[in-house]
C-alpha cells in the first residue's frame, strides 16, 4: 500500500528538516532580525525569536514539491503552485508585521486584497451554499457567495491571530485541528505539519520561539481552505465547523466589545484576552490543562460528528467560557 511504504520515509524527512531548522532557529532569527522584544503588554521578559512560522513555510514548500502524488486540499496538481504562492504571500504579510509592526488597518487591507485575488482565481474555494447536520435543506448564497467566503477567510485570519497570546495555545490547537483534518481526509500533509508543531511546541514552551503573525497567518490559510473544501464536498457541515472554531471565536467577539467599550481600536493588542486574565490570577501551568482538555474534547467530537450532539456541545462550551469569565472576575474582585 502507498501510505504504508511512504509514511516512514515522509516522517523521517519531516522530522529531520524540522529538527535541523529548530536547532538553528536562533541563528536564523538573528540574521533576519526576527526578534520579539518584551514590553508591558507581553508576558515574556527576554527577547524571543519569531521563527515558528518560517519553519512551517519551509515544510509547506517541501511538501508540495516532493509529495506531488497527494491530493492536497481536494484539488488537482495544476493548482499546487497557486496554493504555494498565496500561502507564501499570506505568510509574508505576517512575517513583515512581525518585523516592522504594520498598522492594523493596513494589514487587514493587505490580507483582504490577497484573499480577494485568491478566491477570484480559485472559485472552487467559494462557499456556494451552507449545509447543516440536522436538516437536508441547504441555504444557497447565490450572488453573495464571493463576499461571504471572503469575509469568512478574513475573519478567521483575525480570530487565529488574536488567539495566539500564550505559549502552546495556538500550537496545541493547530495540532488537534490538523489531526482532525487528517482523520477525515487521510492527507499526509497534515501529519507533516503536526510533526513540526509538536517539535516547535517544545521550543515554544521553553520561551525560545514564537509562531508570530507569519505562522498564525499561514495556519489560518490552511485551516480556512481545508474547512471550506470539506464543507463543499459534504464532509463537514457548517455547524461542525462552527464548533471547531468556537472557543477562539467567542473570545474574539468578547474582546471586540471590550475594546469598543474601552474606546480603543478592536485591532489594537492588549491584555484583555481570557488567557491573559487567567495568567494574571493563576500561574501558567494551572491554565495549561484547561486548554489541553478543550483541545481533547474537540478531537473526541470529530468521531461522533454524525450524531446529533451539536446543540449540546455548543451549550457546553459557551457555559465553559462563561465559567472562566466568572472565575476570573470573582478573583479580580478579591
Amino acid at each position: 500500500m502507498y501510505y504504508s511504504s511512504n509514511y516512514i520515509f515522509i516522517f523521517f524527512v519531516s522530522f529531520a528538516i524540522s529538527t535541523i531548522y529548530l536547532f538553528n532557529h536562533q541563528k536564523i532569527a538573528n540574521f533576519l532580525k526576527l526578534i520579539d522584544k518584551p514590553n508591558k503588554r507581553k508576558i515574556h521578559n527576554l527577547p524571543v525569536a519569531i521563527t515558528g512560522g518560517l519553519g512551517l513555510m519551509i515544510l509547506t514548500i517541501f511538501s508540495f514539491l516532493f509529495f506531488d502524488s497527494e491530493n492536497f486540499f481536494l484539488i488537482g496538481k495544476e493548482k499546487y503552485f497557486e496554493i504555494i504562492f498565496f500561502s507564501f504571500i499570506i505568510f509574508l504579510i505576517g512575517i513583515i508585521d512581525d518585523k516592522y509592526e504594520i498598522d492594523a488597518k493596513k494589514k487587514l487591507l493587505l490580507s483582504l486584497l490577497v484573499y480577494m485575488l485568491f478566491l477570484r482565481l480559485n472559485d472552487q474555494f467559494l462557499l456556494k451554499e451552507i449545509s447543516f447536520s440536522w436538516t437536508n435543506h441547504t441555504l444557497s448564497l447565490g450572488s453573495y457567495s464571493f463576499l461571504f467566503t471572503l469575509l469568512c477567510f478574513v475573519a478567521y485570519l483575525q480570530i487565529a491571530n488574536m488567539f495566539d497570546g500564550v505559549n502552546l495555545q495556538c500550537s496545541l490547537y493547530s495540532i488537534v485541528l490538523f489531526l482532525i483534518f487528517y482523520s477525515i481526509l487521510k492527507n499526509i500533509f497534515f501529519l507533516i505539519l503536526v510533526i513540526y508543531l509538536i517539535l516547535f511546541s517544545y521550543w515554544n514552551f521553553k520561551n525560545k520561539s514564537f509562531l508570530g503573525d507569519g505562522g498564525n497567518y499561514l495556519i489560518s490559510f490552511f485551516v480556512s481552505i481545508s474547512l471550506v473544501q470539506m464543507h463543499n464536498n459534504y464532509i463537514l457541515n457548517a455547524d461542525h465547523i462552527i464548533f471547531l472554531i468556537l472557543f477562539p471565536t467567542i473570545d474574539t467577539i468578547r474582546l471586540f466589545f471590550v475594546r469598543v467599550k474601552l474606546k480603543s481600536s478592536p485591532f489594537t493588542p492588549d491584555r484583555n484576552h481570557i488567557h491573559h486574565n487567567l495568567i494574571d490570577k493563576f500561574n501558567y501551568m494551572n491554565i495549561l490543562p484547561i486548554y489541553i482538555l478543550f483541545l481533547s474534547l474537540i478531537y473526541i467530537f470529530i468521531y461522533f460528528r454524525n450524531l446529533f450532539l451539536f446543540q449540546w456541545i455548543i451549550i457546553m462550551f459557551i457555559g465553559f467560557y462563561i465559567f472562566l469569565l466568572i472565575l476570573v472576575n470573582r478573583n479580580f474582585e478579591k
